[in-house]
């Protein structure tokens, strides 16, 4: 479930006794795949744990509490971030277990008096741990106890969900909480500590939006949240002697222990924020201040925070005028926060920017998503609508143009003078460089034809290419920096922002074998009843060929390990999937083939009966379309649909545009279950992408 880094972020944890930090990540990831299949067997009414899952969560109870207090008493600790996150993702794992059993638990609120819920310490932990992908995540576990309400803990709850979701200007514009209630004193000293550590979000929103000179108030976060921490606990004074008399020396003390515990953890997740805050990034040289400081806050209400890969390339000097870069990440690990940057940088030193995107639906989608982050800045494209190019004629190219390889190639040839203020070109999803397969090498070469026609047309332009799908960025890189005489980074990210346990449906040996000799069985009756010639089966056979599935996960991120201990075993669904029994051409026997579609139809549909939002691959757009009716014939009757949001519905509008028509496209089935192949375009992916909790391939 784990990638590489994330490894080996967990195993620098702290050693304690009778803990394996060897086997960690593959002990939290069989315990995820453990509540996951129980889930999908049994539904969201769950039931008891089986045992075996029980004493593992209990152990994660023990090693939550202790990493967090790790966490929060010694700050200097040099594994404090393997700590946070470890104790994260045991208080995250606890939760998704207490969601599947009847407890009244599961409807306190989330901030209380005596305590603060594992789903708030686990979100505030990734904080601390530098992993904000996985804050986000728990973001919406908190969004799920219901709407938002207008008490100083509900807002409050609020506040940590959009802080999570890299939303601290949003903080700011949420409306102030209710004066506390008149109910009693020790109601009211809650409401109040809670109140005060409201603020302090406050003005550690404003200062992750504005900056640390930009704050208005003279009080800083860290120091509020301290005075929560000591007005929290107080000496009991009026206490009889006899009380203590067996504890001698001792003092008794009275703690709000919910407000002191949220303000423990806020404490190292305000000043790690603060280290991340992208309004803190430097003035690149060569640039006007004035104007970076405006491009710089534009990027900032869109992307607050910057993960470490995005840290680790502006200390490079990955912003610097003269430096080019190859990036290499996983699909949303922050490819456009950093051309983003590099954008503001351009512009700020008096350049123009030139974004190629490889087709009409991607450059539209780019168009409007710099044009939301730049907006004081001409965005222009090459499109009056979606299928027609404006006239040629124009003296230069707006400050941000976007366009397709093969118009920029056309204008270069044309009116090459347009691109001579260009200092910035961006080639996103850059792979389209690679020739394909023999005749659909076409898109190719007119590509390379634009890049090496512009790096003779501009030849003092920094380059960035991007792509998720590129294995040789130190090639790259080397070639581009040959070509330009320029500097090249070459950013590779072997992190990925997204926890994945990978499994297969299996099913038992003797299953199989008994399955086997009925098909056996019934291919002989049939010849006996059709003169001794084995015919193609009969629909009224089909039935009998059913078994129980299982899931068979793998404990590492690849499949390489031969060992038995990095695999488990769980149970899926109670109730059996169906088989299918043909006769192949030319061939005189049957055969009992696996029904893919059928049985990811059925998988699918059961996920998204349990609440679970699921993505199916397919593997042609023929597979894709039979899933989506499979599924959709299984939900119809069963679960209301909801509609898109307003963003998932633009998108929706484009890529009918670009495909042609509604019936073209793969919505999401009632807003659970969504199918995708390899053709699909960026805008018909995001709304699936977007839904999806699992994903399922039709075939390995």
């Amino acid at each position: 479930m784990f990638d590489p880094l994330t490894t080996q972020l967990i195993r620098s944890a702290p050693p304690l006794s009778q803990l394996d930090l060897e086997r960690l990540p593959q002990a939290l990831t069989q315990a995820f795949t453990a509540i996951v299949g129980f889930r999908v067997q049994m539904g969201q009414a769950g039931g008891p744990l089986p045992d075996a899952l029980r004493n593992q969560l209990d152990q994660f109870r023990r090693l939550a509490n202790t990493f967090e207090s790790l966490v929060i008493l010694l700050p200097n600790r040099e594994n404090r971030a393997a700590a946070a996150y470890v104790a994260g993702q045991a208080h995250h794992l606890l939760h998704m277990a207490r969601q599947l059993e009847p407890s009244d638990q599961n409807a306190q609120p989330h901030l209380r008096a005596e305590a603060i819920s594992p789903v708030v310490s686990a979100l505030l932990l990734f904080l601390v741990a530098d992993q904000p992908s996985d804050a986000m995540e728990l973001a919406k576990s908190l969004r799920a106890a219901g709407p938002a309400g207008s008490t100083v803990e509900q807002r409050l709850v609020e506040a940590l969900a959009l802080l999570a979701e890299g939303r601290p200007q949003s903080i700011l514009e949420l409306a102030a909480p209710d004066s506390p209630q008149q109910e009693d004193v020790e109601t009211e000293a809650v409401q109040a500590l809670f109140f005060r550590l409201w603020e302090g979000l406050r003005i550690l929103s404003g200062r992750l939006s504005n900056g640390t000179e930009a704050a208005v108030s003279g009080e800083n976060p860290e120091g509020i949240f301290r005075q929560v921490q000591e007005l929290a606990v107080g000496e009991i004074e009026q206490l009889p002697e006899s009380a203590l008399a067996d504890y001698a020396g001792f003092r008794a003390l009275a703690t709000y222990a919910g407000p002191h515990h949220l303000a423990a953890l806020l404490i190292p997740a305000a000043a790690r924020l603060q280290e991340c805050a992208t309004v803190n990034v430097p003035m690149p040289p060569g640039t006007d201040a004035a104007r970076w400081a405006t491009l710089r806050g534009e990027v900032v209400r869109q992307r607050p925070f910057l993960w470490r890969n995005h840290r680790d390339a502006v200390t490079q000097g990955f912003l610097e005028p003269g430096t080019s870069a190859v990036v290499s990440f996983p699909t949303g690990a922050g490819k456009t926060t950093l051309s983003e940057l590099k954008i503001a940088s351009t512009l700020a030193a008096g350049g123009a920017v030139l974004y190629l995107a490889p087709t009409h639906a991607l450059v539209s989608q780019v168009k409007r998503s710099l044009q939301q982050t730049f907006s004081g800045v001409v965005v222009g494209d090459s499109l009056v609508a979606e299928d027609f190019y404006v006239e040629v004629g124009e003296d230069s190219l707006a400050e941000i143009a976007v366009m397709t390889p093969e118009r920029c190639l056309a204008l270069l040839s044309i009116t090459p003078q347009m691109f001579q203020r260009v200092r910035l070109v961006i080639f996103d999803e850059c792979h389209l460089l690679h020739p394909q397969s023999p005749g659909r090498t076409r898109r190719s070469v007119d590509a390379m034809l634009a890049v090496l026609h512009l790096a003779r047309v501009a030849p003092q332009t920094d380059w960035l290419l991007l792509s998720a799908m590129m294995s040789n960025a130190d090639e790259l890189a080397g070639w581009l920096g040959q070509l330009t005489g320029r500097r090249c980074l070459a950013l590779k990210l072997d992190w990925k922002p997204t926890r994945q346990a990978r499994g297969c449906l299996v099913f038992e040996q003797n299953e199989l074998d008994r399955l086997q000799k009925l098909v056996e069985v019934e291919q002989t009756k049939a010849a006996n009843e059709n003169a001794g010639k084995v015919p193609n089966p009969p629909k009224s056979v089909q039935s009998l060929f059913q078994a129980k599935p299982f899931g068979f996960f793998c404990l590492e991120q690849t499949w390489q390990s031969t060992m038995l201990r990095d695999y488990t075993l769980q149970p899926l669904l109670d109730e059996l999937v169906s088989f299918t029994v043909a006769k192949p051409q030319n061939k005189s026997r049957w055969h009992l083939n696996p029904n893919k579609s059928e049985m990811a139809a059925q998988l699918a549909a059961r996920c998204a009966e349990r609440g679970l939002r699921v993505l199916l691959f397919g593997q042609t757009i023929d597979t894709t379309a039979k899933l989506a009716h499979l599924i959709e014939q299984r939900l119809l009757s069963r679960i209301k649909a909801d509609q898109l949001a307003a963003g998932e519905e633009k998108l929706r509008q484009w890529a009918c545009l670009e495909v042609g028509s509604a019936e073209a496209q793969y919505l999401p089935v009632h807003q659970l279950a969504g199918c995708h192949h390899g053709d699909m375009l960026p805008v018909e992916r995001t709304p699936l992408t977007r839904r999806a909790k699992c994903s399922m391939r039709t075939s390995c």
